[in-house]
Formats: structure tokens, sequence, C-alpha cells
């Protein structure tokens, strides 16, 4: 948001999904990072948490805001090369993802 803020050159990836990881993209544009937020086709899962109004919700217009957005199909690979390079570039990458799969992790495994 701020071209002058702390964080003013940074290239952020934001991958994340929900709440947290958006959040956090968030506070960095605000403070002057460039965010990039790739979400799938069909959007964040979050822009259906809570009233919609158009394509966002409340929370979902307040948690992306700052940030440009681009939607891929990732089982495209020209989308995927898209995605490949804008990792490369940037100098975080922000992701949410549940580790094994997106099976909850039990004790002991």
């Amino acid at each position: 948001m701020s071209a002058e803020g702390a964080y003013a050159g940074l290239r952020v990836l934001d991958l994340g999904q929900g709440v947290a990881a958006p959040y956090c993209a968030m506070l960095l544009a605000m403070h002057g990072a460039e965010v990039i937020k790739l979400e799938p086709l069909t959007g964040d899962w979050s822009r259906g948490l809570g009233t919609r109004y158009g394509d966002h919700t409340a929370m979902s217009a307040h948690y992306n805001r700052g940030k440009r957005s681009l939607a891929l199909d990732l089982k495209a690979t020209a989308a995927r090369d898209i995605a490949v390079a804008l990792a490369t570039r940037a100098d975080i990458v922000i992701e949410s993802f549940r580790p094994r799969g997106g099976r909850p992790a039990r004790a002991g495994l």
C-alpha cells in the first residue's frame, strides 16, 4: 500500500488461504511490500466466509487489501510456469498448506 514503508522493494508471493497467511501478507503490503496473491480459479476458500458482496466478503476484502491478485489453474503447464516464475522472483513465498496431503497429523506417526 505504501511505496515508502519499511518493506518497500520486497516482493511477496502469497499462496495462503484462510486467515493467518493472508493476514501476514496484508501486513507486509501495509508496510510497502509488493504482494501478489495467487489463487485457484475458484478463489481462496475464505472468500465464502460471511456475507458475500460480489466475489468478496468483508473479511476477504480486508485480508486481501493492498495485494495484486492472480487466479491460475495449476493443472495447466503454462499456469505452473507462471507460478514458478513468480516464486523465483519473490523474496518471500507465503503458504498455508496442510502437511501430509491435507490429512490431519496424528501423534506418533
